[in-house]
């Protein structure tokens, strides 16, 4: 499950921000060449685990190729007692000028 950003124009992402209320939930950080694009069709360019509130996740060493689309997918939802939940309530892109 994911959450995917369509931007005007291709764009080299540096860092993203996400806001979350449910910390331990994993996410990979993915350009895709087509907002219909399957997990496959996906290049990965960073990943991390959530913290509650905010975490930035760094593209180290920044990505090289520009994309319109970028996927924020989500491979582990964090723990809520005896069952997982995830709760994205702001994503942030920083990308190179």
């Amino acid at each position: 499950m994911g959450l995917m950003a369509e931007f005007d124009r291709p764009v080299k992402v540096m860092k993203v921000g996400i806001d979350s209320p449910t910390p331990g939930t994993h996410v990979e950080i993915r350009t895709a060449p087509g907002p219909n694009a399957s997990i496959a069709q996906t290049r990965l360019i960073a990943s991390g685990q959530l913290g509650g509130g905010h975490t930035e996740i760094a593209v180290d060493p920044p990505t090289d190729q520009a994309s319109t689309h970028v996927l924020v997918w989500l491979t582990e939802l964090g723990p809520a007692g005896s069952r997982f939940q995830s709760k994205i309530t702001e994503v942030q892109f920083t990308v190179a000028e």
